[in-house]
């Protein structure tokens, strides 16, 4: 009996110790999206507000960071994050007699891996803290669907129906990135927090990119073509700012 209680005893204290320190973090992050620069004509419209078109943004990014302390506030970490990139366009036009609407949707999913290091400095319930990071980034396929239909707009007889589909290669983009933060302890193990991370990478994305038309009307302007955009080089920038919640252990 009395070396179970002892066990308990030791247990405890060592739990309770191992709190005090807080050596391990898990954070949820919340992030601007990260998106290619991807050149489609469809969505390089200057004038959004002027030209009939409505775009709506549905795109998001979220992630996890692990988080270790070493001694002289030094910290390790490792970032893990998915960015969904989702544009949505579309266009409902009358005129002598015709009804026409475009609409176009353009798509992609990077996954983010990315080690670092940052130093933090505590003064009561807040930490300040900067450092670096290697970010990889994967760039998954883009691909962008486009519409255009004509029609009627009393009898509602569709007159012409054409379908656009463009498929980008993946690619990826590796670096080096700063990191600024902060954290609000709003409890003894919860801290509330928000961080920057401005990037420069080397990139290497597109290549073979496929474009398929099709008209249910006109077998005639049925074609796929195929073309080189190659997309490289060291002067990619990248700014990310998330929004953080973590439990520390």
């Amino acid at each position: 009996m009395k070396r179970k209680l002892l066990t308990v005893c030791i247990l405890f204290t060592l739990s309770f110790s191992f709190a005090q320190e807080k050596k391990f973090g898990v954070t949820l992050q919340v992030s601007s999206p990260s998106k290619d620069d991807v050149k489609l004509g469809w969505y390089t419209i200057d004038t959004e507000s002027i030209d009939g078109y409505n775009l709506k943004h549905k795109s998001y990014a979220a992630g996890l960071l692990f988080n270790y302390s070493l001694k002289n506030e030094t910290v390790v970490r490792l970032r893990l994050g998915i960015s969904k990139s989702y544009i949505d366009e579309y266009s409902r036009q009358y005129g002598s007699g015709i009804l026409g609407t475009e609409s176009s949707e353009g798509k992609q999913t990077k996954i983010h891996i990315a080690p670092g290091i940052a130093w933090k400095m505590t003064k009561d319930k807040f930490s300040l803290y900067g450092g670096f990071e290697l970010p990889i980034n994967l760039h998954g396929k883009y691909t962008m669907d486009y519409t255009r239909t004509s029609s009627d707009s009393v009898t509602g007889t569709t007159l012409n129906h054409r379908e656009q589909h463009i498929s980008i290669p993946s690619g990826y983009s590796v670096g080096l990135g700063a990191i600024m933060g902060f954290n609000y302890f709003a409890a003894k193990r919860i801290s509330l927090g928000a961080e920057f991370s401005p990037s420069l990478l080397y990139a290497r994305l597109s290549g073979e990119t496929t474009n398929v038309v099709t008209d249910d009307l006109d077998p005639n302007i049925n074609h796929t073509t195929h073309t080189q955009d190659e997309d490289k080089g060291f002067t990619f920038y990248e700014q990310r700012f998330s929004i953080c919640v973590s439990v520390w252990f």
